[in-house]
């Protein structure tokens, strides 16, 4: 039979109760209050420690993106885990000059400057390790190229490696100046410095562009011929680009541009060759320019096409039947160009002379004029002159002849008439008033001198 234990201390006074219990120590055994009071009080301390409600049976949600939402204890602590475990930390290939990790440890390898060494002949890294072979540097050692070539690759720092070139140095920051700068920017490079101000200002030429409210923008009429790009590739500029002003098309269909044009005008022109009268070089043409052009064709009589491709006049093409009446006046008519044999019998006449060259005063005329014939005959028949007359006369072309007609007036009238009563032209020269003498161009024999005076 099962052990039984005695209640003792009962207080049955107004309300049963069992006191002076014994603590409980093992499976079975009654709780006393205060031991109720402790455990609940814990109870209540571990569901604030996990952070979510009482009797909640998940964490609920995490801000992160490690931990899943509404977890298990154990399911958090796995995720954990393995986020910690795929995230270890290793150094880039490119530091390992620099860093090292040995369990979980980083290292950082001693770069502290032990030499400094400038240089002022070599211009490149590269250089410099071809000219100093073997030069003993060491992890941390710097190199200063006074004259680089590039500012920017002036100074180095030994990252300790040994392959003898200049991979074992790592370049050091160099600081642009202002004069960095500037010598980046050459006189043609369209960027002016003020050193006054230290602005840096774009440089136009106000053709083509200008600078408006602190923008650079390309100016009014800026874009011209020069500056356009023509051509039929991508991104050039040809003639389906060019827009065509509003035009009343006769020949062909409203084109759309300046292509479009061109193209409806060389179909037009097709159909007009059929006429006959123009010739179209388009690889058909029989002079052989096969270049689209419009041959004129001309009879080659009247007019021509010149070496120029010029159309004009041909030499001597212009007949008269192509002059109208009463069209040409003199002045298209050279001075001293028509001689006599262009004159018509009888077409000359006093009216259409110039009075100045017609004299009436015979006995007073000049050299360059003419008497009219009734003033001659007034002037012989008011005077008493004598007439000396002789024949069969030898002259020799080239020599004078002296002459004694005794009128006794020196100035007189000399004619002489070759053996064929054909008057000569001879030179005479009046020596007294008895005497002159004569002097033929070609030889004249059986000639008659007669002298009035």
């Amino acid at each position: 039979m099962a052990s039984k234990k005695v209640l003792v201390d009962l207080d049955m006074s107004s309300t049963s109760k069992v006191v002076n219990l014994p603590q409980a120590s093992a499976s079975g055994d009654a709780v006393r209050y205060d031991e109720f009071v402790e455990l609940d009080a814990n109870c209540d301390s571990l569901v604030t420690l996990t952070g979510v409600s009482e009797n909640a049976v998940n964490f609920g949600s995490f801000t992160g993106s490690t931990i899943s939402a509404n977890g298990t204890l154990k399911n958090i602590l796995q995720e954990l885990e393995t986020q910690a475990e795929s995230n270890q930390l290793s150094v880039k290939a490119d530091s390992t000059a620099f860093l090292s990790i040995d369990s979980n440890e980083i290292s950082i390898s001693s770069l502290a400057i032990t030499d400094v060494t400038v240089d002022s002949t070599s211009t490149t890294i590269a250089a410099w390790n071809t000219a100093n072979t073997g030069h003993g540097k060491e992890a941390g050692d710097v190199l200063v190229l006074a004259n680089a070539a590039n500012s920017l690759n002036r100074s180095y720092i030994h990252n300790g490696g040994t392959d003898g070139d200049e991979n074992d140095w790592t370049r050091l920051q160099t600081d642009i100046t202002p004069s960095n700068i500037r010598g980046y920017l050459s006189s043609n490079s369209g960027i002016s410095y003020d050193s006054a101000t230290g602005v840096f200002t774009a440089v136009v030429d106000d053709d083509t562009l200008e600078i408006h409210s602190d923008s650079l923008r390309i100016k009014a009429a800026g874009v011209g011929l020069n500056e356009m790009d023509f051509g039929t590739s991508a991104g050039q500029v040809d003639l389906s680009d060019l827009p065509l002003n509003t035009y009343s098309w006769s020949r062909i269909t409203s084109p759309s541009d300046a292509e479009d044009a061109i193209q409806k005008l060389d179909a037009d022109i097709a159909g007009i060759i059929a006429s006959g009268n123009v010739a179209l070089n388009n690889g058909t043409a029989t002079d052989g320019n096969n270049n689209g052009s419009v041959d004129v064709r001309t009879d080659a009589v009247g007019l021509e096409v010149d070496g120029s491709n010029n159309l004009r006049l041909k030499d001597l093409g212009v007949s008269t039947a192509k002059l109208a009446a009463d069209a040409v006046d003199g002045t298209k008519i050279a001075d001293e160009s028509i001689d006599s044999e262009h004159f018509v019998d009888g077409s000359l006449d006093f009216e259409h002379m110039n009075s100045a060259m017609v004299c009436s005063d015979f006995s007073a005329a000049g050299a360059d004029q003419v008497a009219r014939a009734d003033k001659i005959k007034e002037y012989i028949d008011a005077r008493s002159y004598m007439r000396m007359e002789d024949q069969d006369v030898d002259l020799l072309a080239g020599q004078d002849m002296t002459v004694t007609h005794n009128l006794g007036n020196k100035y007189v009238t000399c004619q002489v008439y070759d053996s064929a009563d054909k008057q000569m032209d001879v030179e005479v020269t009046v020596l007294t008033a008895n005497t002159l003498k004569i002097k033929a161009s070609v030889d004249a024999s059986d000639s008659k001198v007669i002298i009035v005076g």
